[in-house]
């Protein structure tokens, strides 16, 4: 509103800032401080508005990210296989047990990189995916060696079960070469499945 719009209002006694409209409303000195006024009100109450979608804004960000941190986590539990799906509200806690007691017998860390590839075989991984080791070569998860899609009997079976890092994990259920990466065929899986019944074998026998 400009501020002739906002004397003509005055004048005809309608006043804009909504207070006690007297003779004093018809003064210059006075229109003309109404207005700093008005225009002053005006200002806070954008600014107030503004904070308020800056807040509303705010609060849905915070609420997106808890929900997309609560898909993760259940995106991860169904990795694990301890969620069937990842609306699943309910954790299976009978393969949690299973875990756990794999977890001891392969000692907390991944079976391929510490009983199974050869010191050349590491260092050429450590040359070639260094990057992508160091981060996935971290995250321990529970690798069922026969597919428990094909085999679902087997899901709790602790002989079909190893703990292998993210990174080897992820080439092995997709069928590649565990030190290259490279596309495999069924003979090389075979015998890498071979190798990790082996490996706990041999850990039932020490046991």
């Amino acid at each position: 509103m400009t501020y002739k719009e906002f004397q003509q209002d005055c004048l005809k006694k309608i006043c804009n800032r909504n207070t006690f409209i007297s003779k004093q409303c018809e003064k210059k000195s006075k229109i003309k401080l109404c207005f700093k006024k008005y225009n002053l009100g005006l200002e806070k109450n954008r600014i107030k508005k503004e904070n308020q979608i800056i807040k509303q804004h705010q609060y849905q960000q915070k609420k997106i990210q808890q929900v997309n941190k609560e898909i993760e986590r259940k995106r991860e539990l169904y990795y694990l296989g301890i969620l069937d799906n990842i609306y699943d509200v309910t954790v299976d806690e009978k393969l949690i047990e299973v875990y756990n007691i794999v977890d001891k017998r392969d000692n907390f860390q991944c079976v391929v990189w510490n009983n199974i590839l050869t010191l050349e075989e590491q260092k050429f991984i450590l040359e070639n995916f260094y990057e992508s080791f160091s981060y996935y070569g971290k995250i321990l998860d529970h690798a069922h060696i026969e597919s428990i899609s094909k085999n679902p009997e087997k899901k709790y079976d602790i002989n079909n079960i190893i703990v292998m890092s993210r990174f080897f994990h992820v080439r092995f259920d997709s069928y590649e070469n565990l030190i290259t990466g490279e596309f495999c065929d069924k003979n090389y899986r075979g015998n890498i499945q071979k190798i990790l019944k082996e490996y706990i074998n041999n850990r039932r026998k020490i046991n």
